[in-house]
């Protein structure tokens, strides 16, 4: 698998956010549907997106395949600025009155929202530059470890590059918990997965040397603290077109 990201585990520290492109921030949560409200909850949240989540607000939705989230949707709103965030408010009586009533209800549990920041300095394309399925790996590092990881970071982006991988690198803050969230978003869906060449490992060791990766990854593996990856599916009917 050339395109499995070779992501041995990478994360960074929270640069300054003046570093920032305006418009990097996404929100983002998950909901788990009740068994036998399948139909309903489609057809209450493809109405609700439809009426509240076009324009500017709009969501792109997606199936979580993989992983321990697997059966979830979900749901991210962004990128928008902080600034137009904090002015966001609940988008008003109507918009909560239609959720409350028609969504929540087919909803077993949601999880907490959270607010992911993209990072262009270690990305290899652009925030909006979406793609139908994506590979994310949440990256967790031991506490006092983000220095590591920044290094990582600058190491693999141009191993990303030379293999012409669409990677998105977020940082995240959720409930107080840092972290980093690598994207590497399917240009070809799961056919990005077939052997086609060159790997990340060789890569890796043709720029940096013979047994870098190797090297790398034990280094790596000695300060993280769990890494979760997961396939996800973009659900257009829930969606702004």
């Amino acid at each position: 698998m050339k395109k499995l990201l070779g992501i041995a585990l990478l994360l960074v520290l929270l640069p300054s956010l003046a570093d920032e492109p305006k418009s990097s921030v996404i929100n983002t949560y998950r909901v788990w549907v009740k068994p036998g409200h399948t139909e309903a909850f489609n057809k209450a949240l493809a109405a609700h997106a439809k009426q509240f989540h076009s324009g500017e607000w709009k969501w792109r939705v997606y199936d979580v395949l993989t992983g321990p989230d697997g059966g979830s949707l979900q749901i991210n709103e962004g990128p928008h600025s902080w600034t137009e965030f904090e002015g966001r408010g609940d988008l008003g009586e109507k918009h909560m009155h239609d959720y409350e009533r028609n969504v929540q209800p087919h909803i077993e549990k949601e999880s907490p929202e959270s607010y992911v920041v993209y990072k262009p300095e270690f990305s290899t394309t652009a925030v909006a530059n979406f793609s139908n399925k994506a590979l994310v790996v949440h990256v967790h590092p031991k506490a006092g470890q983000f220095p590591a990881y920044l290094a990582s970071l600058k190491e693999f982006k141009p191993v990303w590059e030379k293999l012409g991988l669409n990677m998105v690198v977020y940082t995240s803050l959720h409930n107080g918990d840092r972290s980093v969230i690598l994207v590497q978003r399917l240009k070809n869906g799961l056919a990005d997965f077939e052997p086609d060449g060159a790997n990340v490992r060789q890569v890796y060791d043709s720029i940096n040397g013979a047994g870098t990766y190797d090297k790398r990854n034990a280094e790596q593996a000695l300060i993280l603290d769990s890494m979760v990856t997961q396939l996800i599916s973009y659900r257009p009917e829930f969606s702004a077109k």
